[in-house]
């Protein structure tokens, strides 16, 4: 027989531990660490979704998009330079679409890009990552945009998709972030200024 002291000590150890050998189960540390580990995860994702929104915004001057697109130029880059530097799309320009679609991949971004008559840049839609969306695109919210770059210069509503389009002039260039429903970013366009 344990003495009364070992027998308590037994006990407690196995109510926070959730079994007498300390093993097998869950325990409350294992689930603080769990949840302070999910907590550090968003917080992570927030930060990075503000940088890339941050990025994109003061890109948008220039009227290019950060990263993998940051060579092409809208009302400059033509559909040769964007095909000598990419390859050819995984979706090209068909009678349903205006635009060239290159796919996510690996977690870079997919791109659709649209081009005028003279096969000129008109339009690029960052289309976000697949994997990790929320540390992308994904993770721009309504209330990160006015929190990071302010308001909006106009709201549309696009009563097709039930989407809305937050447009901030840049310039020569509209940045538009296109929001889902759940109030998240689905896709970004860069066009020249309307």
């Amino acid at each position: 027989m344990l003495p009364k002291k070992r027998a308590n000590l037994l006990m407690t150890a196995s109510l926070l531990t959730g079994s007498v050998l300390g093993t097998g189960m869950i325990s409350f540390n294992d689930t603080a660490h769990a949840a302070s580990s999910t907590a550090s995860d968003q917080s992570t994702a927030k930060k990075d979704a503000a940088e890339k929104l941050n990025t994109t915004y003061y890109s948008a001057y220039e009227g290019h998009f950060p990263n993998n697109a940051f060579d092409f130029y809208i009302g400059k880059s033509t559909k040769a330079d964007v095909h000598e530097k990419w390859g050819p799309p995984g979706t090209p320009i068909s009678g349903n679409s205006d635009f060239e679609i290159y796919h996510a991949e690996m977690g870079n971004p997919g791109y659709a890009l649209s081009y005028d008559k003279d096969n000129v840049l008109k339009e690029i839609r960052n289309l976000g990552t697949n994997v990790e969306r929320e540390h992308s695109i994904g993770g721009i919210t309504v209330k990160m945009l006015g929190e990071e770059i302010g308001s909006a210069d106009h709201i549309r509503h696009l009563p097709n998709t039930g989407e809305t389009s937050y447009i901030y002039e840049t310039g020569d260039f509209e940045l538009e972030f296109i929001m889902g429903k759940d109030g998240k970013a689905d896709h970004v366009n860069l066009v020249n200024h309307q």
